[in-house]
């Protein structure tokens, strides 16, 4: 969440830490936004305090974006032909270069999308990304089935399919109001995928989860239900699936030599080695079960140059589960693990409750 808070910073903030304008400056600015639906930087241009391009040098400066103009291109009609003409209005994206087979495109503001199974947190999740993302002066709204948090300052929308109101309808509607983020509870159509592609393209940050069990099925489940590879290039920035574990008890918990029917577990696995672990007999305060409340186990795919490369040659999720280690990506189960090696969790429960299938891939 950390990556996702900081590459999402404020635009007014970053112009303050670069010392384009102060704090006195934005904070009249923010005043003059609070009248009206104009964005912070159309503001600060009006008022003459800064000019459009030292916003954007600002900005591709503080985030490590490059800037791309139009002008310094030569769109060959080779490469027009490898976008089609409705989609690139449509997306406000055009194609800049065709390197080793790899279509290079221009983009507005990225896609962020949190996947894992029904109760793994992913929903708490992107409510903690909104929690920190908020301020007073974003235009936030969430399009859910059911809402489950209450959040002050939020517009938050349910879903009801039985009049008609669908993630996609609502999507719809919702990007005629201009918001600067938007969370929807789950893409589980094209139609709905395709809008909060266009979205994420447009200038808007786009909060999404999946049912998928890792990051790169989730890439893999886009392909497969319709996006073509180079919007999933162009629009999502990056993917995090997560587990729920019990925590071990800290008032029972006590370490000791790993037993021998969990050595047999970790052998028959191909597990990395423990000499210890904590285990937790039980006490009055966790009921006698061992366990108290739970913690999240996380995996987080950065969409690389070097990933983005495979998914227009068609890549197997085994190849990209590879390539993804190879960029030093830490797994669901690696991530699990460690909270083992700390005394976190069990080894039971790391077993029984994150999938190991790709685990050996990274042998």
């Amino acid at each position: 969440m950390a990556h996702i808070a900081n590459v999402y910073k404020k635009r007014g903030e970053i112009l303050v830490e670069l010392g384009l304008i102060t704090n006195e400056q934005l904070n009249y600015a923010l005043s003059i936004q609070k009248t009206g639906k104009q964005k912070i930087e159309k503001i600060l241009i009006e008022l003459g305090i800064v000019t459009k391009e030292q916003i954007t040098e600002a900005v591709s400066k503080k985030l490590n974006i490059p800037i791309i103009f139009c002008e310094d291109y030569k769109i060959s009609d080779e490469l027009k032909r490898l976008v089609p003409g409705d989609i690139a209005k449509k997306e406000i994206i055009f194609p800049i270069e065709k390197r080793d087979n790899i279509l290079i495109l221009a983009m507005a503001d990225p896609l962020d999308v949190s996947t894992g199974p029904t109760g793994s947190g992913k929903t708490t999740t992107l409510y903690a990304c909104l929690s920190h993302l908020q301020s007073g002066t974003k235009n936030i709204v969430t399009i859910e089935d059911p809402v489950e948090y209450k959040l002050e300052g939020i517009t938050q929308i349910q879903v009801n399919e039985a009049i008609g109101r669908t993630f996609a309808t609502v999507l719809r509607a919702v990007l005629r109001q201009d918001p600067d983020i938007i969370k929807i509870g789950e893409i589980r159509d094209i139609e709905t995928a395709e809008i909060a592609i266009r979205a994420s393209l447009t200038g808007h940050l786009v909060l999404t989860t999946l049912h998928t069990n890792n990051t790169v099925a989730t890439i893999t489940r886009l392909i497969d239900i319709g996006i073509p590879p180079y919007l999933i290039n162009s629009a999502v920035s990056g993917v995090l699936a997560q587990r729920l574990v019990r925590r071990l008890c800290n008032n029972c918990k006590v370490e000791s030599e790993v037993p021998g029917d969990l050595s047999s577990l970790i052998d028959y696995y191909g597990l990395p080695e423990l000499t210890s672990c904590c285990r937790s007999t039980g006490c009055p305060k966790c009921f006698n079960t061992g366990y108290s409340g739970r913690i999240a186990v996380y995996e987080y795919l950065h969409m690389t140059h070097t990933f983005k490369r495979l998914l227009p040659k068609n890549a197997s999720e085994e190849e990209l589960l590879i390539a993804a280690k190879n960029e030093g990506i830490t797994f669901l189960f690696d991530d699990a693990w460690n909270k083992v090696k700390s005394g976190i969790t069990s080894i039971e429960e790391v077993i029984t409750k994150v999938p190991m299938d790709y685990y050996k891939l990274k042998g």
